[in-house]
């Protein structure tokens, strides 16, 4: 039997994943050596710390993915330690390609934080918090859970984690919780407040594919049960420690369990996590209810929304009495009021478009769109961007762009403060109800953020026009040879009509990734250059064209620039007619 190749056991370490920092060992510079004779195979994986807790993880994946390398008869680990600069260049590496959601945090823009809060303690908030927790990661989300509640912390309890947390560098790496396979989990066994049910499973299985919660906790940093006595300050800044220095990675929902009431810490989160979302948990009480009103609505002046109010009566007993349902009501009804409330957990984009306030219409444009993008596997342009509009400020839902020129061969657009997605969405049924003699040239200002261009020449090609779109985005592209960044990632779109009913539609960015990946958290700084590899610079080059192109007919701020023609000739059924069975541009 031939000796193994190095290189296919390199590959098979790529799935390798770190089970608390969630990237594959490769790709963090973990694997220190490999080590080959005949069909013995060593491999040395460096720690971040020498007492890691999950050797035993590292140890189960390295022998599964080298099991099926041909030539490999018997598989060895051994482990090292990380030096501190080796700590401190994967501390750069984790944080590098992200856009922060706040000065100094590192929670991405796109995490949607709900933070879980009550007026008077006991009436199950934290018990709720960890079940939301669990549920949501049930779903197939990343979750992290941020036990804010320094005076009385109890979710290291509640979920079973005993771990403390680890010290790489400057970076505190969360503990993790893991609950088992995805889809495999019992669905009608709760966490309870004694900390044993949540024991779900042990991480004996696919690591990469568990689900999971990463934990934050003061709890973690003190001995036995020690009470907290911090004052103001003292506590502001831990909650910015626990934001900042903790590697949250990509999480799409963090769950924070409030203290009860209305003192310091609930206003530092609304200092430090604006547009945060609050779940308000009360008891059927008169009196609980009254101090959950008083919560709901100082949540809202500090720049909080809130998601929902759950009242634990629910989870527990139906109301006994008429008398306890209509208190429930009126108390419920005095919340509406004070703070309106929105979906928290629902998958219906229409529903989550309508809370932000978008009318019929454009709630069923930007569904389209989303949708459309899922459906073509453009993930970074799907319903991911529905969290991230969540976060906005400064858009108005309810304006809407207007055509403020118009001359023969060319027309000018103004967004009006619209999103850009409904800018240039009323842009193509303007062009389609009103197509050029010949051709148009229609230049957007104000027109942020535009999504999967593909979407829209695709509209035009259906109504039987030739489409060239591009627009302009945050810059992301730098020169290949370094330097700052000087244009966005220059996404192109074009499509040609077909008699046949299929258009050929042709959507490319300029970057190795598109800004919508780069919202949704997944991009890393060395792909935030321009494709090509050693051809670099011709995208580079097309890049920066189309760059100045958008800044040239604007003038300022981001906008987009739109070809439309008649289409004289009919070549795609042509084309097809080459390649019978082929896949092309723009095929489903």
């Amino acid at each position: 039997m031939s000796e193994p190749s190095r290189d296919e056991i390199l590959r098979a370490l790529e799935r390798v994943i770190d089970p608390e920092l969630k990237r594959p060992v490769t790709e963090l510079d973990m694997v220190r050596g490999v080590e080959i004779e005949g069909g013995d195979v060593r491999v040395t994986i460096a720690l971040t710390v020498a007492g890691c807790p999950l050797r035993d993880s590292f140890q189960q994946q390295v022998a599964d993915v080298l099991r099926d390398v041909p030539g490999v008869q018997r598989v060895a680990l051994d482990f090292d330690v990380m030096t501190p600069e080796e700590r401190q260049a994967l501390t750069t590496k984790l944080r590098a390609g992200f856009q922060g959601r706040g000065q100094g945090l590192s929670l991405d823009v796109s995490t949607r934080v709900v933070a879980v809060c009550s007026g008077k303690g006991g009436v199950g908030k934290s018990t709720i918090a960890a079940n939301l927790a669990v549920a949501i990661a049930q779903t197939g989300k990343q979750v992290g859970i941020l036990d804010a509640d320094v005076y009385g912390h109890s979710i290291p309890h509640v979920l079973g984690i005993r771990q403390k947390p680890v010290l790489v560098d400057k970076m505190i790496v969360p503990p993790v919780k893991f609950l088992g396979p995805l889809r495999s989990l019992p669905s009608s066994r709760p966490v309870i407040s004694d900390g044993l049910a949540s024991e779900l499973a042990s991480p004996d299985g696919d690591i990469a594919s568990d689900v999971s919660l990463k934990l934050m906790s003061i709890g973690f940093f003190l001995d036995d049960n020690q009470p907290v006595m911090w004052r103001g300050p003292m506590l502001h800044r831990a909650l910015e420690q626990f934001l900042s220095d903790v590697h949250w990675g990509h999480v799409d929902v963090l769950v924070v369990d409030m203290p009860p009431g209305t003192g310091d810490v609930a206003i530092s989160l609304g200092q430090l996590l604006p547009r945060a979302e609050t779940l308000v948990v009360t008891t059927p009480q008169p009196a609980a209810q009254e101090v959950a009103s008083r919560a709901g609505a100082m949540a809202q002046k500090t720049g909080m929304r809130r998601a929902a109010d759950g009242r634990r009566a629910r989870l527990v007993e139906r109301a006994r009495a008429s008398r306890d349902r209509r208190r429930d009501r009126e108390a419920r009804a005095r919340l509406d009021r004070q703070v309106p409330a929105r979906p928290l957990l629902t998958d219906d984009p229409h529903a989550r478009l309508s809370a932000l306030g978008f009318g019929e219409k454009d709630v069923r444009t930007l569904a389209d769109h989303f949708l459309d993008a899922e459906r073509r596997g453009k993930r970074g342009h799907g319903l991911t961007r529905i969290d991230w509009l969540e976060t906005l400020d400064g858009f108005d839902p309810r304006a809407e762009p207007e055509c403020v020129l118009s001359e023969p061969g060319f027309q000018r657009w103004e967004g009006r403060g619209a999103l850009g997605y409904l800018t240039l969405a009323a842009i193509c049924d303007a062009q389609v109800s009103d197509p050029p003699p010949h051709a148009r040239v229609v230049v957007a200002h104000e027109c942020f953020p535009t999504g999967m261009l593909g979407h829209y020449v695709r509209r035009l090609a259906d109504g039987g026009l030739v489409a060239v779109l591009t627009s302009t985005s945050p810059p992301r592209l730098g020169h290949p040879e370094g330097g700052p960044m000087l244009a966005s990632t220059s996404p192109l779109a074009i499509a040609i009509p077909s008699s046949d009913g299929r258009p050929l539609v042709s959507d490319v960015s300029m970057g190795r990734v598109t800004y919508g990946d780069v919202l949704a958290g997944k991009a890393s700084e060395d792909e935030l250059v321009p494709f090509g590899g050693e051809h670099a610079h011709k995208a580079f080059a097309l890049a920066i064209a189309l760059q100045l192109l958008v800044d040239a007919l604007v003038v300022d701020g981001y906008g987009a620039v739109l070809v439309v023609a008649r289409a004289e000739g009919d070549p795609v059924p042509a084309l097809r007619a080459l390649v019978p069975g082929m896949r092309l541009p723009g095929d489903a």
